[in-house]
């Protein structure tokens, strides 16, 4: 059997209470055999979506705290994130960088902390703007070796590959130069023995292109951001 394609709704700060308990009533329609599913909402409705996710969907959230404990006011720990039944985590995404000024050692930092506390890191990693292939695999050279990533070899990872041009804004790279990097990432995991990761693509995955980006065979899956607040196109997404 082929391995299990990854799915990840991010969905960002787009989803409300009333909205997460409707995706609660359609989620067996994205239940397939072979597909894998995690859903990543905002820290409020972890607890809610927790008790009442299909077996089937794995629960995410969508970043942590580089912190433990201590005056931090507004930061969620891993330790907490497990206990609502978080199994993964995605950290270094492209907006909490620009926006909120997240650094190459806070994302080590809560890295660390997620897999101390049995929670997969989903590591985001991309260029800020259109670049050569030789730019973009030196740029992400610069800041997965930043990220003391080989001293994870026994554990689970997901790298995501996020050029943060194309996130939101409908601008998909060409598959070619997509399928490159993740080539180059693949071949990177393997000089590092990172023999646990999992490498997907996030950046205006949508219906028109999911298709096309499935036929990548060294993908393992993609992270779907404004259009899995859309739940008829998550379905079509992962239907297709």
């Amino acid at each position: 059997m082929n391995k299990p394609f990854i799915y990840i709704a991010n969905w960002k700060l787009n989803v409300s209470y009333a909205q997460a308990q409707e995706f609660l009533t359609i989620q067996d329609n994205l239940v397939h055999t072979n597909k894998q599913i995690i859903v990543c909402p905002t820290f409020p409705l972890l607890p809610i979506m927790q008790q009442q996710l299909a077996e089937q969907i794995q629960l995410g959230a969508q970043n942590c705290s580089n912190f433990t404990k201590g005056s931090y006011t507004g930061e969620v720990d891993a330790q907490t994130l497990n206990a609502v039944g978080c199994a993964y985590c995605i950290v270094g995404h492209s907006e909490r960088r620009t926006l909120f000024g997240e650094t190459d050692e806070m994302i080590t930092q809560k890295v660390a902390l997620l897999i101390k506390n049995n929670i997969t890191p989903i590591v985001c990693v991309g260029e800020q703007h259109k670049s050569t292939t030789v730019q973009t695999q030196e740029y992400l050279a610069q800041q997965l070796n930043k990220l003391n990533l080989d001293s994870y070899k026994q554990n689970s990872l997901i790298i995501a590959y996020e050029p943060s041009w194309a996130i939101g804004g409908g601008k998909l790279p060409d598959i070619t130069d997509i399928t490159t990097i993740i080539e180059w990432l693949q071949n990177y995991c393997a000089d590092n023995q990172l023999i646990h990761t999992k490498i997907v693509y996030g950046g205006s995955v949508d219906e028109g292109n999911i298709v096309a980006l499935k036929q990548i065979a060294s993908l393992d899956g993609v992270i779907i951001g404004s259009a899995s607040a859309d739940f008829q196109k998550l379905i079509n997404i992962v239907s297709l």
